[in-house]
């Protein structure tokens, strides 16, 4: 895993999922009707759900809040978008747990990077955001080159408080 991301990295995406879980218990709480400003529209187009949209919104094309990371915002699977982070090791996109993990996108991904001949490796970030927008956990999945998964690495658990240690 530490030479996917850094501790540093890992921390500041962990930082950004905690900080959009806060905006959005904010508007829950004060029943704002902006809530839907929250989001970037590509990111909420054509999702079951708004948590998603309202997570992925954080990672802004251009952001530069993650050292050694850059961030574009990508399309796949028609007309839809999300946001895909890039350092020198890895391509990482982000997920919720909910989210089918076989879909074609991702198998072409792992097709892509997840050989012997890469120098970047295809990952990612999942997600899980309970009852009031509370960040549950969040995990680093590695896949081989046939989008199978070699390793599940828990960067943040709510019940144990505590960030990944490197």
């Amino acid at each position: 895993m530490q030479n996917l991301i850094t501790k540093e990295q890992c921390d500041a995406i962990i930082s950004r999922i905690q900080h959009q879980c806060m905006l959005m218990q904010h508007i829950e709480r004060n029943n704002m009707e902006q809530f839907t400003e929250l989001y970037d529209p590509d990111y909420f187009k054509g999702r079951k759900h708004s948590i998603t949209a309202g997570i992925l919104s954080g990672f802004k094309e251009g952001d530069e809040f993650i050292p050694g990371i850059t961030i574009s915002k990508i399309k796949y699977g028609g007309n839809h978008y999300q946001p895909e982070l890039r350092n020198d090791s890895a391509i990482i996109q982000i997920y919720s747990f909910d989210n089918d993990l076989k879909n074609q996108d991702v198998i072409t991904k792992c097709r892509q990077f997840n050989h012997t001949n890469s120098s970047l490796e295809f990952a990612i970030i999942r997600f899980d955001i309970g009852e009031g927008f509370v960040l549950n956990k969040v995990q680093l999945l590695r896949f081989d080159s046939d989008a199978l998964r070699l390793g599940d690495y828990m960067l943040f658990n709510s019940k144990t408080s505590k960030l990944s240690t490197f």
